[in-house]
């Protein structure tokens, strides 16, 4: 016996909507419930009413039974109706089917009467009729309870959705605000919000933090009364009056310490249903920082980081403001620029850290003493430039305030320094409009004036540019001088003070100019130091020194030495080492007759380079002389480093020992200082006999100057090395025998 599934609806899930009723009832037919309790009790009630069913089939066959047996199939209605409540059309048909398989072979095998057979084909048929109306009815009931469950499903279905909608809207609305009040609260820019009026209803803790104040101490307050001026900006009167819907613009708040904040503030209106303003919203970015970085830029870029005076940009603008009231208005105005004499010396003895001092306070006196409606700037190295408005023509007066800001001494880092200044001075008028004309002048003026000996104003003039032009021609012609007969060296005689020996030549430049004949050093060599010529004219001067003196010999056999002199760029010359090997290799000059002169400013430099270079010098024997001895910043120190052999006196201490006891007192010293440390000592500028015994009576060993010759020719050289001795008057003769040279070095090695 088979009992099928309960019929499945076309329109459930897995169902094909093309499916009809006979096949859905055919496969529900062929698919049993096996697993189901209810599927196993309808066979147990089949089977049972078949077996009654046979039972009662023989005891009717032997009269046992007076009811016809067809009426136990009735009982067949149980199951039927059961499994059509349970399965549908398919299970009561099914259970009908079932118990028509079963009844119709007891039928055929026992004998019935006529009455039974009809009376049991009237209960199969009606079986079958009971089974289909019960199935069909449990079907539409099924159907309905289907539509019903799945019209539920769906309305409930739709609820939960919408129920999730909801949720999940809430949830991203929570969301939204959770991120807006984090982003609001933890933004790194100050933040916060106004009513209507004006009143701040909410703070973030980086605008607390920026003007140093609680929550508690800013909400119900209105902005503004932590604002510098106190007052509304105009920017946010129009945005609470609806004018603009947002506005950027810039305040100061001041903190709790007092410390005035630059804020840069960016507000938003927010709108009601009814779009009128309801609420505002303020970004506040802190700007101090950046605005004292922008005015740091800006120092730097217009100041002088040093000194804090204006440099060289902010002083072409204001002087162009200057120049074109000027022009403008009429009047006078007066540019100076101010020169820092012999400043180079500070920083070769002292260090550049005591330089940079004393260039600061020379600022701070130059300020006190001027304007401050002028502009003072710091032109470049030691040099200061000074705009002074309205002088009217007595440019004198400012100059002697700024002399007089100098007369007393510096004392920077514990040592007191006298520092001396050149200025030169242009005044404009209504024709000066060119700035660059005008510092040309300036500088111009102030080269004048420390031609003229140094601690001068020089108020330019025209003239001053014939000089400048001047210069510049001398420059260019110096240039083309190189590798010609233009230039030749010349050979003084250094003498011994105590016998009049000639012992060695100095060697000097000659400049013979085709057009202006002979130029003095004194003009063209100054012009050589401010280029790279001075590399060249102090190679030429060294090869053609070292060749010359190759050859000098005396009448007794002495070989004189010669010195040459180095300008401060040519010993700061990497190349100079090797120049000088060069030359005493291809003069076969022996090294201990070369003298090399730097002057005492050169030697004081850069100590520590200075003498790495001359303990190059000392291992191949060239010699050093220290020139100048006295006019820089000595230090006695410098010198036991340095190891000169030779220290050369200035002449201005020579010519003014004989009219002063100061003066002389002052050689003396230096002569004894020389002597003390084993130096040789050379007096510059002997010129008379009375200032030669002076000296040899001090003890100064050695001496140059006319009373004794001029610088000769290499012809002259040759005829002076001829005699024994170079005698100061023709007739005065002297018959000592020449002694050997000799010098002293600083540890008292005799050489």
């Amino acid at each position: 016996m088979r009992l099928p599934l309960p019929a499945r609806s076309a329109t459930e899930p897995g169902d094909e909507t093309s499916r009809g009723p006979v096949r859905d009832l055919v496969v529900n037919l062929a698919h049993l419930p096996l697993r189901e309790g209810r599927f196993w009790s309808v066979q147990l009630m089949v089977a049972l009413i078949f077996a009654v069913h046979v039972v009662s089939d023989m005891k009717t066959m032997h009269h046992l039974v007076a009811v016809p047996d067809f009426t136990i199939n009735l009982l067949l209605f149980i199951p039927i109706i059961y499994a059509g409540s349970i399965y549908g059309l398919a299970g009561s048909l099914g259970t009908a089917l079932t118990g028509v398989a079963l009844t119709v072979p007891d039928e055929i095998l026992l004998q019935h009467s006529a009455v039974e057979i009809w009376g049991e084909w009237s209960v199969i048929i009606t079986a079958g009729v009971v089974a289909i109306q019960v199935g069909h009815q449990y079907e539409v009931e099924r159907r309905q309870r289907e539509l019903l469950r799945r019209a539920e499903r769906t309305k409930v279905e739709s609820e939960l959705r919408a129920l999730r909608i909801d949720a999940e809207a809430r949830r991203q609305l929570a969301r939204r605000d959770a991120l807006f009040h984090d982003a609001f609260e933890n933004n790194t820019s100050g933040m916060y919000l106004l009513d209507r009026n004006g009143t701040l209803i909410f703070v973030n803790r980086a605008f607390c933090e920026m003007i140093g104040r609680s929550d508690d101490e800013l909400l119900g307050h209105s902005p503004d009364e932590f604002r510098i001026d106190g007052g509304v900006p105009d920017e946010r009167r129009r945005l609470l009056s609806g004018e603009a819907p947002r506005v950027h613009y810039s305040t100061q708040y001041v903190h709790r310490d007092g410390r005035v904040l630059f804020g840069e503030l960016s507000a938003a209106c927010l709108t009601d249903d009814d779009g009128r303003p309801e609420t505002f919203v303020v970004s506040v970015r802190d700007a101090t920082d950046e605005r004292a970085l922008l005015a740091e830029l800006e120092r730097q870029a217009l100041y002088d980081p040093l000194t804090g005076l204006a440099n060289r940009s902010l002083f072409d603008d204001r002087l162009s403001v200057a120049c074109a009231a000027t022009a403008r208005d009429g009047g006078s105005n007066a540019i100076f620029l101010i020169d820092l004499d012999d400043f180079k010396g500070v920083n070769d003895t002292f260090g550049h850290h005591v330089g940079d001092e004393l260039l600061i306070e020379f600022a701070r006196r130059m300020e006190r003493v001027t304007r401050a409606s002028d502009t003072l700037c710091r032109f470049g190295g030691d040099e200061f430039l000074y705009l002074a408005r309205g002088t009217s023509g007595s440019y004198e007066e400012v100059a002697r305030r700024l002399l007089e800001a100098v007369r007393e001494p510096f004392v920077v880092a514990g040592t007191s320094l006298e520092q001396r200044v050149s200025i030169g001075v242009v005044v404009m008028d209504a024709a000066c409009t060119d700035n660059e004309e005008l510092l040309r002048n300036v500088d111009t003026a102030l080269y004048e004036a420390k031609r003229r000996g140094k601690s001068q104003v020089v108020r330019f003039t025209s003239d001053m540019h014939d000089q400048a032009s001047n210069r510049y021609e001398l420059l260019r012609d110096l240039r083309s001088a190189i590798g010609t007969d233009q230039l030749s060296m010349k050979y003084q005689p250094l003498i011994d003070l105590a016998t009049d020996e000639v012992v060695g030549f100095e060697a000097l430049m000659r400049w013979q100019h085709p057009s202006r004949g002979p130029i003095a050093p004194d003009v063209f060599i100054p012009l050589a130091e401010q280029t790279d010529l001075i590399i060249a004219l102090g190679e030429f001067a060294l090869c053609d020194a070292t060749a010359e003196a190759a050859s000098w010999v005396g009448a007794n056999g002495q070989r004189p030495y010669v010195t040459v002199n180095l300008s401060t760029n040519q010993f700061r010359d990497p190349t100079l080492l090797g120049l000088v090997d060069e030359a005493l290799r291809a003069s076969a000059l022996a090294p201990e007759r070369l003298i090399l002169e730097i002057t005492e400013r050169a030697a004081l430099a850069d100590t520590a380079q200075v003498a790495a270079v001359l303990a190059h010098f000392e291992h191949r024997g060239v010699r050093l002389a220290l020139d100048d001895f006295g006019t820089g910043y000595s230090s006695l120190s410098h010198i036991t480093r340095l190891h000169p052999h030779i220290i050369k006196i200035d002449r201005s201490f020579v010519i003014a020992a004989a009219d002063d006891v100061a003066n002389l007192a002052l050689l003396e010293a230096m002569v004894s200082l020389g002597r003390r440390l084993n130096l040789s000592v050379l007096a510059e500028g002997i010129e008379t006999e009375a200032q030669r015994e002076r000296l040899a009576g001090l003890g100064c060993e050695l001496g140059q100057g006319y009373l004794f010759a001029p610088a000769l020719s290499t012809s002259e050289v040759r005829d002076l090395l001829g005699k024994l001795r170079y005698v100061s008057h023709p007739d005065q003769a002297r018959s000592a025998a020449p002694r050997p040279l000799r010098f002293r070095n600083a540890h008292g090695a005799t050489r």
